[in-house]
């Protein structure tokens, strides 16, 4: 496939994606990057508008990569082969992939979601590291959830570390940002119970039923739920914890109520 390629770091085009880390950047332009073949491969599959694809001949390994060119090349995008020392500055983590996009992330609003009888939700409160909201995307989407909505957004939806630790599932979920009363006006006029996740609680988490149509509320890292939400829901809810320490991490508590939902309705 005909491509162009790049090799020097200085290229302006270069120091554009580099200024994609930064979230004031991809505010402005409403770009974002894609770092690896299962990211792309999923943003494609959500009908994500991909820009630019670039890649690395020595990093990539095209018999895994090949359908995804054929798709791009349908879809008319542009490829520029770049050396390994220049996507070594723009790739993130450590599985080298070779290949990375420039994308246009689509948004959505309250009024993509729809509550049926046993749809279920996610709200996000003030969760900060792109790790921990990546790893609840990947948990939300394998669960089948209806939507996630994200307050006191700490990170943007969108960040490429986000992107990579939810392996592209942050494009296969509906997810809006709002604030606390947006959400709460958005689950009350949909007649949503409200369940919020507390070490404090007196309720086990497995002791009510979650068979009705429902939200869970997570918390940020170091402060947990809001009050806000623990004084409008209408249950509170403890995992058990028998060791020294007094909770867990926000992504894995997420996992052990998003599944106990999906348990309790087979």
């Amino acid at each position: 496939m005909d491509c162009d390629k790049i090799t020097s770091s200085q290229n302006p085009k270069i120091k554009e994606l580099l200024s994609l880390r930064e979230r004031s950047s991809r505010d402005e332009s409403g770009l974002t990057l894609i770092d690896g073949l299962r990211e792309v491969l999923c943003a494609l599959e959500a009908n994500v508008t991909l820009k630019e694809l670039y890649f690395c001949k020595e990093l990539l390994h095209r018999h895994n990569a090949d359908h995804v060119f054929k798709k791009l090349h349908t879809l008319k995008v542009k490829c520029v082969e770049i050396p390994k020392a220049i996507y070594l500055k723009l790739a993130y983590g450590d599985r080298k992939d070779g290949i990375l996009a420039v994308c246009k992330p689509g948004t959505f609003s309250f009024k993509d979601f729809v509550s049926t009888e046993n749809s279920f939700f996610l709200v996000v409160e003030g969760v900060e590291k792109p790790g921990n909201l990546g790893a609840i995307f990947r948990v939300a989407d394998a669960v089948g959830i209806n939507g996630i909505i994200i307050c006191e957004d700490k990170t943007d939806l969108f960040n490429p570390n986000v992107i990579r630790a939810s392996i592209g599932t942050v494009f296969c979920v509906k997810a809006v940002t709002a604030t606390r009363d947006q959400a709460y006006n958005f689950l009350q006029t949909n007649g949503i119970k409200i369940y919020a996740s507390s070490p404090f609680a007196k309720t086990i988490y497995s002791q009510v039923s979650l068979s009705e149509r429902l939200a869970i509320v997570i918390g940020s890292e170091d402060k947990g739920v809001s009050d806000f939400w623990i004084e409008r829901a209408c249950a509170n809810l403890k995992i058990p914890m028998r060791g020294m320490a007094d909770s867990l991490n926000v992504a894995s508590s997420a996992a052990i109520l998003l599944y106990e939902v999906l348990r309790q309705r087979k």
